[in-house]
């Protein structure tokens, strides 16, 4: 690690790291150079930035690598979550959830997208001023609660909804950036304890009741009777720790960027004109997911989430010695490649902060360029389902409504839980069209 510099006092650069890493991070890259050094409470991080160095991270080979703060993360997800879980355990677990999320699986899963946007929208409409932050999570629970829990009995859907709105709420970022907190002194700890207890009586329930009625469509039903190569199945433990991982990973993720979206389409009337363009094209009875074959609909999503990546780094804890670039990283050190430095690099995104869609559609950007849903053998399993959820949701919302945003300036990154979201609420008016 000789010549790599960085920020070093531990407890600053922690919640620097946390509180500001859009303010921070550049500057640090700015100040140290490629790669970095950040102390934090979950140990050593080297921030690597350029393509060469972010290659290497994903093309390491996974018996090389353990989760970083994994033993943090396990209160909210369990020890078998796949953000927890390495090595064999690891790559047998992604072969069994694999399935769910990609092929014929997604066309079924478009329809329920569909269902809930439009249920959700329709009930805004007219209002005189909403929060669509809150109309984004209430389409991502629903479409959660609809297509991974296989809930349709609307009073049991109101009761997972709350459940889980409860136990998100109650989940703080230090609790991973600071395990000592995971104590029934910290009031907040004990509130999240509490509210986890809750879901977990629900999803116990549930999966109870899956097994009793057999095969379904949803992904909770496909993961009770998924079965290894050894026709091994996975246990109650392994499945909420999945079904709490994707929850966490696809719920309040896609939501998040939504809320970023609105905005940027509706500040800019040719982005918002070239939309319409498209969407108004497609015939009135045509299937949800014609809305994932726009181009630059897609186009929007991409350039939403480099602009607004919704986690900033990818990190990997070392369990060998690794060469990167001419800097040899010690074994137990941790490595991160930077999504967000990356995609506000100028030269992979010349004029990299100003809101330009065309340039997905300019070009292609390989995954060391582009890369807001990780890498590597752990890249995120579900990004084809949050991209299809976001495509279709926001399709059914420019084809039919006016919208009117009623905040003055743009809203600003901050913290929420793991992710990076609005400051504000995203206040507006949604009208028919």
């Amino acid at each position: 690690m000789d010549g790599i510099r960085g920020a070093t006092f531990r407890p600053t650069a922690t919640w620097r790291t946390l509180s500001k890493p859009f303010y921070w991070m550049p500057r640090w890259l700015e100040a140290f150079g490629d790669p970095f050094l950040i102390r934090s409470f979950n140990g050593d991080v080297i921030v690597g930035v350029r393509p060469e160095y972010i290659k290497t991270i994903f093309k390491g080979l996974p018996a090389n690598y353990s989760p970083f703060g994994a033993s943090a993360i396990k209160p909210l997800t369990g020890a078998a979550s796949l953000f927890a879980t390495q090595g064999a355990q690891h790559t047998r677990d992604r072969k069994l959830l694999m399935p769910p999320f990609h092929g014929d699986r997604m066309r079924a899963y478009s329809e329920v997208m569909r269902s809930c946007a439009e249920d959700v929208f329709r009930d805004l409409c007219g209002t005189p001023r909403s929060s669509f932050a809150r109309a984004a999570e209430r389409i991502s629970l629903a479409v959660i609660i609809r297509a991974v829990f296989g809930v349709t009995d609307p009073e049991e859907e109101r009761a997972f909804g709350s459940a889980i709105l409860n136990f998100a709420k109650a989940f703080h970022p230090t609790f991973s950036f600071m395990e000592f907190l995971q104590r029934p002194w910290f009031p907040p700890w004990r509130r999240f304890v509490t509210m986890r207890a809750r879901y977990g009586a629900l999803m116990d329930d549930r999966i109870e009741r899956v097994r009793r009625v057999g095969d379904a469509d949803d992904i909770l039903s496909m993961l009770v009777t998924a079965a290894d190569e050894d026709g091994v199945s996975m246990t109650v433990d392994e499945i909420k720790s999945q079904l709490i991982t994707i929850l966490f990973a696809g719920y309040e993720t896609t939501a998040i960027t939504m809320s970023w979206m609105i905005g940027e389409i509706w500040r800019r009337d040719e982005v918002l004109k070239k939309i319409r363009e498209e969407v108004d094209a497609l015939d009135d009875d045509c299937p949800a997911i014609a809305y994932t074959k726009l181009p630059y609909l897609d186009a929007v999503i991409k350039e939403t989430l480099r602009l607004h990546p919704i986690v900033t780094e990818i990190l990997r804890k070392l369990n060998e010695p690794m060469q990167l670039g001419p800097h040899l990283l010690p074994k137990g050190k941790a490595v991160s490649a930077s999504i967000l430095l990356a995609h506000l690099d100028p030269e992979r995104f010349p004029d990299p902060h100003t809101f330009r869609p065309e340039r997905f559609l300019e070009r292609k950007y390989g995954p060391f360029d582009y890369l807001p849903f990780g890498g590597g053998h752990r890249r995120c399993i579900g990004a084809a389902f949050s991209t299809f959820e976001m495509q279709i949701s926001m399709g059914v919302l420019v084809r039919n409504y006016q919208v009117t945003l009623h905040d003055k300036q743009p809203p600003r990154p901050t913290r929420r839980n793991l992710a990076i979201a609005p400051d504000s609420p995203v206040h507006v008016t949604l009208r028919p069209r």
